[in-house]
């Protein structure tokens, strides 16, 4: 009698926290214009740089620079910090 053959698995499906990352970096790719990419990629190499200094790299006005950055810190494609002050607060 010939041997039954069984279907062996290989791969394992795919956790669902992995799919879910994988559909937020493809709509967060779609969403990135080609600036969004040259300032990411900035930041990417310094670590950190403020909205001022973005401001002065990417964007014709402060307003401009936040209403994006705050949509990229939205996207998670960005994160932002407000240093600590013992009086008053910083810019993020």
């Amino acid at each position: 009698m010939p041997a039954k053959k069984t279907n062996i698995r290989l791969r394992t499906p795919e956790p669902r926290a992995a799919r879910l990352a994988t559909e937020m970096l493809a709509d967060l790719a779609y969403r990135l214009t080609p600036r969004d990419r040259d300032l990411l990629a900035l930041v990417w190499e310094h670590r950190v740089l403020t909205t001022g200094q973005l401001t002065a790299l990417f964007f014709p006005s402060p307003e401009r620079a936040r209403q994006r950055l705050n949509r990229l810190h939205a996207f998670q494609a960005l994160q932002r910090f407000r240093p600590w002050t013992p009086v008053g607060s910083m810019p993020w």
